[in-house]
């Protein structure tokens, strides 16, 4: 579904993205991990089309979409969740979700089946669909920008750091959504700080370095990876994978 070669990108004179490769089938959930500063964010603002890479190639079913500005890339069918949610805090619960259809407003009633369908797995966000956004939990926020981003009907969902700032309550509750988006058809591409976390709930895994995919496999094997566990797992996984 979407495959990567060669990606360089730069701030300026700073060498963020220095030759990214990776694909991503359709139905897959993958993960990308790496440290702070690691390009990870680089990345997903330039498969949506919001940074312009200096070479390399990025194809989405088949298509070309480099020099392509976000609202074609977003009407192709890729919908990017950012980091730090980025919800219209002014706006109700349900203005947000509206907005998130933007592009496609005439559907009346496929916008209407996909705010049923974004009720029944979030719930929470039918209960304050009349809310202000801006005063919702860090948790229901997250919802509510994971389910704006639902409401392109995209095919691919790049989430960015979806567990920021969550509490390890609501953080499982985000990750059995981001499950129930993928059994309803949606593949995704999540970026994640919690390794363990993004491992878990994917089939194959990235780890992203300075820049450079240094490991790639199942998630499975990842998680066995003495190098990934010691840099990004912590001792606590290492211990409890010991016993």
């Amino acid at each position: 579904m979407l495959s990567i070669q060669n990606l360089h990108v730069s701030y300026g004179p700073i060498k963020v993205l220095k030759g990214v490769s990776l694909h991503i089938d359709q139905g897959e959930i993958v993960a990308l991990i790496g440290a702070n500063g690691a390009g990870k964010t680089t990345l997903m603002s330039t498969i949506s089309g919001l940074l312009r890479p200096q070479s390399g190639e990025i194809k989405f079913e088949g298509q070309d979409i480099i020099k392509f500005p976000p609202d074609k890339i977003v009407k192709l069918g890729i919908s990017l969740v950012p980091e730090g949610r980025q919800i219209f805090a002014p706006l109700t619960v349900l203005e947000n979700l509206e907005l998130g259809a933007y592009l496609r407003s005439k559907d009346k009633k496929g916008i209407k089946e996909d705010l049923d369908k974004i009720f029944s797995i979030f719930p929470k966000l039918k209960e304050r669909k009349n809310q202000q956004a801006g005063t919702l939990s860090g948790g229901e926020q997250q919802m509510l920008a994971i389910a704006r981003a639902f409401m392109a009907r995209p095919r691919l969902l790049l989430l960015d750091e979806p567990s920021l700032g969550l509490a390890p309550m609501v953080l499982e509750l985000i990750m059995d959504s981001i499950l129930e988006l993928n059994k309803e058809g949606l593949t995704i591409l999540i970026v994640e700080q919690n390794a363990i976390k993004a491992l878990e709930i994917s089939t194959r895994g990235y780890v992203l370095e300075t820049g450079r995919i240094i490991l790639q496999g199942s998630s499975n094997e990842l998680k066995e990876d003495p190098d990934v566990i010691r840099a990004y797992l912590g001792k606590d996984y290492e211990e409890i994978t010991e016993r």
